[in-house]
């Protein structure tokens, strides 16, 4: 899972995929990724 975070800093199209590929297998898998991409996305914009 981490690796797939890695090459998606920003969320897009094949980020949203992803999300949506854990919401059907289930929708808390689905909500946690969507935390850590809102994560790694502000971490990425303060700059670290």
């Amino acid at each position: 899972m981490p690796s797939i975070l890695k090459n998606q800093v920003k969320p897009g199209p094949q980020t949203r995929r992803v999300c949506m590929k854990f919401s059907e297998a289930s929708p808390q898998l689905g909500q946690l990724e969507e935390e850590l991409i809102r994560l790694l996305y502000r971490l990425t914009a303060v700059g670290i």
